[in-house]
């Protein structure tokens, strides 16, 4: 239990040192981001641990982690810090002259559509810009890393959402198509892809990290029906080798199936089935609506890939 005088003795700096922990999970990291030494770091989280009256951070074999109390603490006390710090960073922001790490969460076939032209562009506009890219997982995860601070904004894939946005903000890129991917000589590839035959097929899939089911499973369900599932990989890239050797079929976005330079060996048929609609986009925490580096980030990354800059309607 804190002292009720407990603000006025701490010392605000070891805020700072509070948010480089949680963001980082690990001392010599935060160390890093704060410019100061790691001895420096401990002490500082030693008085924070005594002025705040809990331990506040776990050793793990990866590092730290927040205790219950520690997150409990932090999610009161970080949107105060951000407000702060958004009044007295000053209005001008120059990207050539930013120093900063994003960590997005995004999957491999996101690095591969998205990452190379992104850094095309930010090289010349920001320089010393760093992306650290985090592997997916599922959604109750993903909401829990953006509201630990463990993640700066996920890129990926997503259904028209109209359950509980509290917390968080999206901002739609571009739309997505979904079709059936298969070799060319499979049998689905010729006559009526009726969903008859969709579901007696064998088909492959990705599952990322603690997920149970593929995406488009749920929404089959959803329908009351059920396709053969033969095969489940953690990486969208390795579906098209997968599908070009096997009577495997998969259900992908149609980007995709230029990869890999197999296009003379696939087949690319659409759904027989009706899908949701799905956009391509960002999504982030509401405490980073107007950090000005974050809010320029988006800004940059909408102009790159929003539906306005590829000829859309915004």
């Amino acid at each position: 239990m804190t002292d009720n005088n407990a603000f006025a003795s701490l010392d605000l700096n070891l805020l700072r040192v509070y948010r480089a922990l949680m963001r980082e999970g690990n001392v010599t990291r935060a160390a890093q981001s704060l410019n100061r030494t790691q001895s420096a770091v401990s002490s500082s989280l030693a008085r924070l641990r005594e002025s705040l009256g809990d331990v506040l951070f776990e050793t793990t074999a990866k590092g730290i982690r927040p205790t219950a109390r520690g997150i409990e603490l932090w999610s009161e006390l970080e949107p105060y810090i951000s407000g702060l710090e958004q009044v007295l960073v000053p209005a001008a922001f120059d990207p050539s002259r930013f120093h900063g790490v994003f960590r997005i969460c995004m999957s491999d076939f996101g690095v591969l559509e998205i990452m190379p032209r992104l850094f095309q562009q930010l090289q010349t506009a920001a320089p010393h810009v760093q992306i650290d890219v985090k592997p997916v997982s599922e959604v109750d995860q993903l909401r829990g890393q953006l509201e630990r601070g463990e993640l700066d904004m996920v890129m990926g894939t997503f259904y028209d959402e109209t359950g509980d946005m509290r917390g968080r903000r999206k901002q739609v890129l571009f739309p997505c198509h979904d079709v059936c991917l298969m070799r060319r000589d499979h049998p689905l590839a010729s006559g009526e892809l009726t969903l008859e035959r969709f579901l007696e097929t064998r088909h492959v899939d990705v599952v990322h990290q603690g997920m149970t089911v593929p995406v488009f499973d749920a929404i089959l369900g959803s329908k009351g029906v059920h396709r053969r599932m033969a095969l489940t990989v953690n990486s969208w890239l390795a579906i098209p080798f997968v599908v070009a050797k096997t009577d495997l079929v998969a259900v992908v976005p149609i980007e995709l199936t230029t990869i890999g330079g197999l296009a003379d060996q696939l087949c690319v048929r659409e759904l027989p089935v009706e899908m949701p609609r799905r956009s391509y986009g960002l999504m982030w925490h509401s405490r980073d609506e107007n950090r000005v580096a974050h809010k320029w980030f988006r800004n940059f990354i909408a102009a790159i890939f929003g539906m306005a800059a590829n000829g859309g309607s915004a």
